[in-house]
């Protein structure tokens, strides 16, 4: 009967090592479970905050890119400007010139005409 006993007594003990065990395994689970439901929301999180900043990103290349048209833009006004203020003052140059030459023309025909008729008038007396 002992060794019945002490057979019963083992296996009560075995038992209680195994109950023991579960219990510590199912602490094991719901903590690992929770471990890894926080884990996962921790990278949906991290996920949605990338797709955010992707976002941000493309909006703000998109942005830059409106800013950089806009420069471009106002440099060609500002060359288009300068461009057709470079053809005015080139043409009134070329006006002024041509009243100056026309001027200097009609000065040394006038000249010329009034020698002859000073040359013609000495030459008669």
């Amino acid at each position: 009967m002992t060794r019945l006993t002490e057979s019963k007594s083992e296996v009560e003990r075995r038992n209680e090592s195994l109950r023991r065990e579960i219990d510590i395994l199912n602490q094991d689970k719901a903590f690992l479970s929770r471990e890894n439901q926080t884990s996962n929301d921790k990278c949906k999180r991290l996920e949605d905050k990338l797709d955010r900043t992707e976002m941000s990103l493309l909006e703000a290349k998109k942005q830059a890119e409106k800013y950089m048209d806009r420069v471009l833009a106002a440099n060609d006004d500002v060359k288009s400007k300068f461009d057709m203020q470079y053809t005015k003052e080139i043409e009134d140059l070329k006006d002024r010139q041509g009243k100056e030459l026309s001027l200097a023309k009609q000065n040394l025909t006038d000249l010329y005409e009034r020698k002859v008729d000073y040359l013609t008038d000495r030459k008669d007396e």
